[in-house]
């Protein structure tokens, strides 16, 4: 269906169980009208091993549905997925669930800048994931909520480093976005510059161990407090510029890196002018 400019709907069950297929590269891309995705789609395709290009410049869609990709665990190959598809807004729920073959998802979402709600577990199971820096930064101001469990059990992630740097309109970070992300080392400017984000979870990193985390809310100017639990389970972290020019910061700093052995913060709360014990 590759430049089937005309086409507006693909329907429910496609491909569903067609369990010799290998490749959807390029299946639907320069759709540039299709505007719905049916459910179930590629439901069963369990031998595809790539999909690189799939809907990519479907210039129309706005939305894709719950369970995209669900369970097709030998897909290896997710290169410019979505790539151009600058209408896209809301990501379903379960997109990539159980994928356990991926290992790269760097520009599958490349200049989608109109996206802003990342569904439920969309990338929950992926344990060959290893380096997500920078995948929705740069050009996702639009981007509100972050679903829960997004990155679930990628037991083999260690760089998150950039991954919503810049993304100015984030309000919403779901429950256990990292869980079992045990491996995570770097987390360098993760948030950075989320100006309207006001809360966090105290469990957003729980389970990472020992980890960079400089800058990782810095100049997030709408921040109102730091949960005491954050950083419980972190033994050795560098806290640099952490929370830097979080002006809209009050009640007391905790030491964060005073107790956690190997750890340092230098400058951490730096222009955080509104808490009682600035210095």
């Amino acid at each position: 269906f590759n430049t089937c400019s005309s086409l507006t709907a693909i329907p429910d069950n496609l491909f569903k169980n067609l369990s010799n297929i290998e490749y959807l590269d390029y299946t639907f891309s320069n759709c540039s009208s299709l505007t719905t995705i049916g459910n179930n789609i590629f439901s069963g395709c369990t031998s595809v091993t790539t999909v690189q290009e799939c809907f990519s410049n479907c210039t129309s869609m706005v939305n894709t549905p719950n369970n995209l990709f669900t369970d097709l665990y030998n897909i290896n190959i997710a290169t410019s997925l979505f790539e151009n598809c600058s209408l896209l807004s809301t990501l379903g729920d379960n997109m990539f669930k159980n994928c356990t073959g991926i290992s790269d998802f760097s520009t599958a979402f490349s200049n989608c800048s109109s996206l802003t709600t990342l569904g439920d577990n969309i990338f929950e199971n992926c344990s060959s994931i290893t380096d997500i820096n920078s995948l929705f930064y740069y050009n996702y101001t639009s981007l509100t909520t972050i679903g829960n469990s997004l990155f679930k059990n990628c037991i083999s992630l260690t760089n998150i480093s950039n991954l919503f740097n810049g993304c100015t309109s984030l309000t919403t970070i779901g429950t256990g976005i990292f869980e079992n992300c045990n491996s995570i080392s770097n987390a360098t400017s993760l948030f950075n510059g989320c100006t309207s984000l006001t809360s966090i979870s105290s469990n957003l990193f729980n389970g990472i161990l020992s980890c960079n985390f400089s800058l990782v809310f810095n100049e997030c100017s709408a921040l109102l407090s730091i949960p005491s639990a954050l950083f419980t389970d972190i033994s050795s972290t560098d806290l640099s510029y952490a929370f830097y020019n979080c002006i809209s910061l009050t009640g007391n700093a905790p030491e964060l890196w005073v107790t956690h052995s190997g750890a340092y913060g230098d400058n951490c709360f730096t222009g955080d002018t509104g808490l009682d014990n600035y210095a």
